[in-house]
């Protein structure tokens, strides 16, 4: 459980917009689990093929793929409006150089790197969270806050079962987060003021950026994010409330609804 600290001067929130990747879904189990069914599949009839897929780690491919990813995110343009964007293209580029590094040139045909490229789009989500935004939604708006794509995340919401009212990504607001622009032009088009809006994240820059723009902040502590997010502190880098999984917000926002938005909420 943790430790709660008090939202002061609370504004009704009307929206919550979510962080994806590594707070929505379990990238690591989700690629792992997708990766070692291709290697079962891709070993069957060739002894020799199957012998070199065993001895792949497909959990170090995995986070190898996605620090990978995170290498190249950390060079997006900030504060630049972005006229085309494709994540697959930037997952595809970052799955390259792995095949050699893990002894698996000629192994994979073009058209299954493109099918491995696209296992991002069918990431299961954390055990709490289909069923939290389900009941999220009965009395908020809910929707991405995501640096992905709108396919992406259209395919991921089905698979998932996220019952999300809206997406935004960075191909929908032509822009990357952590620019302020990102958070602003969501809640433009939600038609809601910035205090309005709760953006729930597992990553500390996330959130900072977020609040610097006037959205109130959650940050939820997930296993794969942050080193599992144990340096996190409420009042810090602009995070108003902690939380170990989303049903805790749940509980939390239903407090809320039920007592005055100007009283001292611990949550």
């Amino acid at each position: 459980m943790a430790v709660h600290e008090p939202l002061a001067s609370f504004t009704p929130v009307k929206a919550i917009l979510f962080d994806v990747f590594g707070t929505v879904v379990d990238w690591e189990g989700g690629l792992t689990s997708q990766l070692q069914e291709i290697a079962r599949k891709k070993g069957v009839g060739d002894p020799q093929v199957a012998s070199r897929l065993d001895q792949v780690n497909w959990l170090a491919f995995a986070q190898e793929w996605r620090s990978g990813f995170w290498a190249v995110a950390r060079a997006f343009p900030r504060n630049q409006d972005i006229d085309d964007f494709d994540i697959d293209d930037v997952h595809r580029d970052c799955l390259r150089p792995l095949i050699p590094k893990y002894g698996l040139e000629g192994v994979w045909t073009e058209a299954e790197i493109n099918e491995i490229t696209r296992f991002w789009h069918y990431l299961k989500g954390w055990p709490d969270s289909s069923s939290a935004l389900h009941k999220l939604r009965r009395n908020y708006m809910i929707g991405t806050c995501a640096n992905g794509t709108l396919r992406l995340l259209i395919d991921m919401s089905r698979h998932a079962d996220l019952p999300w009212n809206t997406i935004f990504t960075s191909d929908v607001l032509h822009i990357f987060k952590p620019s302020p622009q990102f958070y602003l032009r969501a809640a433009g088009l939600l038609r809601l003021q910035p205090s309005e809006i709760l953006m729930v994240a597992a990553h500390d820059y996330d959130l900072a950026a977020a609040n610097e723009v006037g959205f109130r902040t959650c940050y939820v502590r997930r296993r794969t994010e942050d080193g599992g997010g144990r340096h996190v502190r409420v009042g810090a880098g602009g995070i108003e409330w902690l939380v170990d999984s989303f049903d805790e917000i749940v509980e939390g926002l239903d407090r809320i609804r039920k007592s005055s938005p100007h009283d001292l909420l611990t949550l």
